[in-house]
């Protein structure tokens, strides 16, 4: 269903300037008065962001599955993370902040990655590169769709790594938190791509294959969904059995890009912009995919060793006479 809606840059621009502001108000002003406040300077810089001609006044609201479940999806991630968010010392507020930020800049990095891989999109009905206002106003046209989960996952990590620094939390108990509501949330926007018919796999005769434009293909959207649901399930119970900060994190993302690459190999990427690694033609999911999984061993790895280290330095204190970190865990 299509309907006459702002157009959806406008409303980002509306959600920076609210996120902003919610980032930078003071902690003294709460409640009502806090969300006003929000939305009156995101109100303000989206009305200059249209009246300069930055982004359009209005444009179609598609009603689809996947815009739908995806949304679904990000607000079942928030409700669950707040079951134990206050656990490891975070707040609704950081929480709620936290989660605007993250659908802010998921949301650019996901356009952003899609169009990258998908030049087509910002060329003319004559092949001819889009130059001006007219390649901006594609760029930000998203009204229709084009999102790429990696790209929006790897921009919404960066905007809430420098967030956390900022607000000074728990940076590594907050991603074990989240990685496992970021799966749950994904098997949950997934089915929406199944719905929609996007995302699909190649051809295949498998007996669970399903019918896409008269084609039997893999359901690769529902394969994501199961792993993703089993993938949350496992790491949510082991969250109460963690022996140290990281370790839900690092495997969780070790876990799902291992996936995500086998998977690769399934959904069919005509549209995509391939690339060639001394042979073998892989997508930017696969390279991105292997990027997280040497990143997150050598997170592990360095965390262990400092735990490591610094349990050598407790030991070693601890073996000098009358030396004040001895003294302390004495009397302790």
């Amino acid at each position: 269903m299509i309907l006459p809606f702002p157009h959806l840059a406008l409303i980002a621009v509306l959600m920076a300037g609210m996120a902003v502001a919610l980032s930078c108000l003071p902690a003294a002003v709460g409640g009502a008065w806090r969300w006003l406040l929000a939305l009156a300077v995101g109100g303000a810089l989206a009305l200059l962001a249209g009246w300069s001609g930055l982004v359009p006044w209005s444009g179609q609201l598609v009603l689809a599955w996947h815009g739908v479940l995806t949304m679904t999806g990000f607000i079942a991630a928030f409700v669950v993370a707040q079951t134990r968010s206050s656990i490891i010392g975070v707040t609704r507020r950081d929480l709620t902040d936290l989660t605007v930020i993250a659908g802010l800049f998921g949301l650019a990095g996901a356009r952003i990655l899609y169009l990258w891989e998908r030049p087509g999109v910002l060329v003319d009905g004559t092949g001819q590169p889009l130059t001006g206002s007219a390649w901006w106003w594609a760029a930000v046209d998203i009204d229709r769709g084009g999102m790429v989960w990696y790209g929006g996952a790897l921009l919404a990590s960066l905007a809430m790594v420098i967030f956390v620094r900022w607000r000074r939390l728990p940076a590594l108990a907050l991603a074990d938190l989240i990685v496992p509501v970021v799966l749950l949330g994904l098997a949950i926007g997934r089915i929406g791509c199944f719905i929609n018919g996007c995302c699909w796999g190649k051809p295949c005769d498998l007996p669970w294959a399903t019918w896409h434009h008269g084609v039997l293909v893999h359901p690769t959207q529902l394969y994501e969904t199961a792993v993703c649901l089993a993938l949350f399930s496992g790491l949510w119970w082991w969250w109460r059995h963690r022996r140290a900060d990281g370790d839900i994190a690092t495997a969780g993302i070790i876990a799902y890009a291992m996936w995500r690459f086998i998977n690769e190999f399934l959904r069919d990427h005509k549209a995509l912009v391939e690339q060639q690694v001394q042979g073998l033609t892989v997508t930017s999911a696969q390279l991105i995919s292997i990027g997280l999984i040497v990143g997150a061993i050598a997170l592990r790895l360095a965390l262990a060793w400092r735990r490591s280290r610094n349990s050598d330095l407790a030991a070693a204190a601890r073996r000098v006479p009358g030396s004040s970190h001895g003294a302390a865990t004495a009397g302790s």
